[in-house]
């Protein structure tokens, strides 16, 4: 199963909706598991997932998954 990080500032917005969830909702149905990043977020949480999706990356935690993908 291959497994995305969603890096999405607000999930329960509009904007999220129909730019990040809306379309990665199809993705589901063929065996991808969306991944809801923890609220203290370690580089170690990375190693399980295969890709990380960033959305508008403005916030802080946002920032630092940014910096942990690269890292």
């Amino acid at each position: 199963m291959f497994k995305i990080l969603m890096g999405v500032p607000f999930p329960e917005d509009g904007t999220s909706r129909y730019r990040a969830y809306g379309p990665f909702n199809h993705l589901r149905k063929n065996n991808i598991e969306l991944i809801t990043p923890p609220p203290q977020l370690k580089w170690h949480h990375l190693e399980g997932v295969d890709a990380v999706f960033l959305q508008r990356a403005f916030l802080p935690w946002q920032v630092q998954l940014a910096h942990a993908a690269k890292m």
